[in-house]
């Protein structure tokens, strides 16, 4: 076989995989978008968790009454879990830094099967320096935010990252924005989450 035989049917391959792969994130894009749409005509049953200090291994508990409630809300590790016919279909993660200098929220979407579907994470974060050029970014705050689609074995699809200015909208380059708190793991699916145990009752 000739190397230019070759190297097209590596092309083809690889195209006809690319197809595959932007055929799976559509797929996903409509099923995110039925999901927000059961949760906004208020179909999806809401159970609220949060956590004085995850980091120092304190316990999630879910929100039961007005002393939690306010707990929730003061949280700096919280999330809101939807339910739709005993499953996990939507979870929104939220961690807070103690001084207001980053919030990062994470959104998880979950397939029929448990497996999550889409992730969303964005940092919102007041840090930030072009130190190559020893010169000060446009005033922030900034956001990076980060989308990964999944299929339903799990296999990672397509993945996004952008920085940017929050109010202008500039794209600027991520390299030079404090994103240590931005979680590298990504939950695989419903079942691992952290606070899992405390709804597990709740799905089948």
């Amino acid at each position: 076989m000739s190397r230019k035989l070759v190297t097209g049917v590596v092309f083809l391959v690889f195209l006809l995989a690319d197809v595959a792969a932007l055929a799976g994130v559509t797929e996903i894009r409509t099923i995110y978008q039925e999901i927000n749409s059961l949760i906004e005509s208020k179909a999806a049953k809401l159970v609220s968790v949060y956590a004085a200090d995850v980091a120092g291994g304190v316990g999630w508990r879910a929100v039961a009454g007005a002393a939690d409630q306010n707990a929730f809300d003061k949280s700096d590790w919280r999330a809101q879990v939807y339910l739709h016919e005993r499953k996990i279909i939507k979870a929104q993660i939220e961690s807070t830094s103690e001084s207001g200098d980053w919030k990062l929220t994470e959104e998880y979407y979950f397939y029929k099967n448990d497996q999550t579907a889409f992730y969303f994470q964005t940092l919102l974060t007041f840090q930030g320096y072009d130190y190559e050029h020893d010169r000060e970014l446009p005033p922030g705050p900034y956001v990076v935010e980060k989308r990964v689609y999944f299929d339903e074995d799990g296999k990672e699809l397509r993945k996004l990252l952008r920085a940017f200015v929050r109010k202008s909208g500039k794209n600027i380059d991520g390299k030079y924005l404090a994103t240590g708190p931005m979680r590298g793991e990504i939950f695989p699916k419903a079942a691992v989450l952290p606070f899992y145990g405390l709804i597990k009752d709740m799905v089948r």
